[in-house]
């Protein structure tokens, strides 16, 4: 598969965010690539197959935003008020609030890209106004 990725080389396509996310493995020219610090990239095997809560490498209060996460992503009216408490003892109701807020905007920015890619493969004009 090809990806979005500049800043690697074909044979080794494993610094690029999109890349490791969607499993390419060589880059496409004239691409934009966010590069991962090699610090992160030793994080993403264990979140990338779900077994982040038992790998040592995260603080207990990253697991607790991790798992907040996972659960919000499937189905946010299923988040209990333990996972709520596990991320408010280690960044307090603001915290808390703010990791909802960014979660929110994350999904509303992802469901604006998929409107704007349906409409764009039907063939609606993208400065065009809608019926």
């Amino acid at each position: 598969m090809r990806c979005g990725c500049s800043l690697t080389s074909p044979r080794n396509c494993s610094n690029c965010v999109a890349c490791v996310l969607h499993g390419f493995t060589r880059p496409r020219p004239n691409s934009n690539c966010v590069a991962i610090p090699a610090s992160t990239r030793e994080k993403q095997t264990p979140l990338l197959t779900g077994n982040y809560f038992r790998d040592p490498q995260f603080s207990p209060a990253e697991r607790a935003v991790l798992e907040f996460t996972e659960i919000y992503a499937q189905d946010p009216a299923a988040i209990s008020d333990d996972l709520a408490d596990a991320v408010k003892e280690h960044f307090g109701e603001t915290g808390l609030m703010c990791l909802i807020e960014a979660l929110g905007f994350i999904d509303g920015r992802i469901r604006l890209a998929l409107i704007f890619s349906t409409l764009h493969t039907a063939g609606t004009p993208a400065h065009g106004a809608l019926s």
